[in-house]
């Protein structure tokens, strides 16, 4: 997904490109991409966007959110209340 939600798709010619960049980058040369951003947040999602790195490409990122001690109440509460839910069928 790109800026304002538009979809990107990996053209032949990005492929290409992605492809040789690999070719030429030895793993130590390998470098981080530049400017990230996060561009929107939501109440279950996030949208971020970076420029490519000077040597390779971005091909899987992870991202890790910290679950504060009241976000684990609520989803204990929730799943006690999904529980008591179904015992009543």
């Amino acid at each position: 997904m790109g800026k304002n939600g538009k979809i990107l798709v990996e053209t032949p010619e990005i492929r290409a490109r992605n492809e040789m960049v690999s070719i030429k980058c030895e793993s130590d040369e390998l470098t981080a991409p530049r400017n990230l951003e996060v561009t929107q947040t939501g109440q279950y999602s996030i949208a971020i966007s970076w420029e490519p790195p000077e040597c390779g490409s971005v091909g899987e990122y992870h991202i890790e959110v910290p679950i504060s001690a009241c976000a684990i109440t609520n989803l204990i509460m929730l799943a006690y209340l999904i529980v008591l839910d179904y015992s009543s069928y």
